[in-house]
C-alpha cells in the first residue's frame, strides 16, 4: 500500500511540475538532486505543456513571463560586420538568428570573418565563431520559447544527471580533469567538460578514460521506477569510492562524430558537452552493458511518465 501511495505522489508531483513550475526549472527525481528531468527533454511533455497552456491562463502566464524575460535582450545593442556590410542589431536578434539553421550555416560555416561587438560600433570586436557572446542558459530559454510557440521536432527522452567523475587522457594519471555525467538517453550519455585546457587535452589525446559509478544503476536496473529513484536518492555520488567505479575507455575520435564538432565550436571558455554512444564506451573491468543498464533507467522513467500523463487525476 505504501508503494502505491508513493507512486501516486510521484505522479502528482510530475503533473504539478508540468502545469505550474517556471519553465526554466527542472524536476528533481531523487532527493539528493542527482537525477532530474526537464520538460523540454521529451517530446510528450513538450506537447503536454503546450496543450495545457492553451487551456489554462495561469499556466500560460509562464510563457508570458519567459517572453518578457527574453525581451530584455532587445535592449542590448550589438554591432556586426563582415567584408560586405555592417549591421546594428540586438542580442535578442543574435540569439533568435542562431536558432535558425539556415542563418547559422551562413554565419558560421561560410563567413568565418563575421565579427560582433557588444560595446560600440568601433569595437572591440570578436569573431562570431569565438562564441564569447554565447550563454548556454540564455540560448536554452530561447529554445523553450520556440518549442512552445512553433511546431518543431522535439527529442526522445533525456534524463539529467549531476554526477562528478574523473577523466584521464592516454592512460596518464598526470593528465586528468574533473568532468560530470550530465545526461542519459536510451542510446548514449552526455558528458560535461569544463574549460579550454580540458578541450586542448581532449584534442591532443588518442583516447580518454572515465571512472563511472555504475554499481547503483546495475543494482536498480530490474527495479521499478519509484523504488529505483528512492534508492538512488540515498547514494552519495559526490564521495563515491574510486575503487568501486568502473573504468571505461573512449576513443578521441568521438570528438568528430555525433554532432560533437558543433558542440565544441559553440563552447566558449566555459562548459562544453560531448555525446558518447554506449557502443563507443568500453568497460575495462566490467562485463556490464551500459546500454542495458542506462537504457532500463530511461525505459522505466518513460513508462512512468507516460502512465502519469494518461492518468491525469493520479
Amino acid at each position: 500500500m505504501a508503494e502505491v501511495i508513493a507512486k501516486r505522489q510521484k505522479a502528482q508531483l510530475f503533473l504539478d511540475y508540468l502545469k505550474e513550475q517556471e519553465l526554466g526549472e527542472s524536476l528533481p527525481l531523487t532527493e539528493n538532486n542527482t537525477i532530474s528531468f526537464h520538460w523540454a527533454n521529451w517530446f510528450r511533455t513538450c506537447n503536454y505543456v503546450k496543450d495545457h497552456m492553451a487551456k489554462s491562463k495561469k499556466s500560460k502566464k509562464r510563457l508570458l513571463n519567459l517572453e518578457e524575460e527574453l525581451s530584455e535582450f532587445k535592449k542590448s545593442t550589438i554591432y556586426m560586420k563582415s567584408r560586405e556590410k555592417s549591421l546594428k542589431a540586438s542580442l535578442f536578434d543574435l540569439y533568435h538568428s542562431y536558432l535558425d539553421n539556415r542563418i547559422r550555416v551562413t554565419w558560421f560555416d561560410r563567413q568565418q570573418e563575421t565579427l560582433v561587438s557588444g560595446h560600440n560600433e568601433s569595437g572591440p570586436y570578436v569573431t562570431l565563431t569565438s562564441m564569447r557572446w554565447y550563454d548556454k542558459e540564455v540560448f536554452a530559454a530561447f529554445v523553450r520559447k520556440k518549442i512552445l510557440t512553433q511546431n518543431i521536432p522535439c527529442r526522445s527522452l533525456r534524463i539529467s544527471a549531476d554526477i562528478p567523475m574523473n577523466c584521464q587522457y592516454d592512460k596518464s594519471s598526470l593528465t586528468n580533469s574533473d568532468i560530470g555525467l550530465h545526461q542519459l538517453t536510451a542510446s548514449g550519455m552526455i558528458l560535461k567538460f569544463n574549460g579550454e585546457n580540458t578541450l586542448s587535452k581532449l584534442k591532443s589525446c588518442d583516447l580518454f578514460e572515465i571512472n563511472l559509478p555504475l554499481e547503483p544503476f546495475v543494482k536498480t536496473s530490474s527495479w521499478d521506477y519509484a523504488k529505483s529513484m528512492n534508492y538512488l536518492s540515498k547514494v552519495d555520488f559526490e564521495n563515491y569510492s574510486e575503487e568501486l567505479k568502473i573504468r571505461c575507455e573512449i576513443s578521441a575520435e568521438v570528438l568528430c562524430k555525433y554532432g560533437n564538432g558543433k558542440n565544441i565550436r559553440s563552447a566558449n571558455k566555459n562548459d562544453f558537452f560531448l555525446f558518447i554512444p554506449y557502443a563507443d564506451i568500453e568497460c575495462i573491468n566490467s562485463g556490464e552493458s551500459l546500454e542495458r543498464i542506462f537504457g532500463s533507467l530511461i525505459t522505466k522513467a518513460e513508462d512512468f511518465f507516460t502512465a502519469s500523463l494518461k492518468n491525469k487525476a493520479a
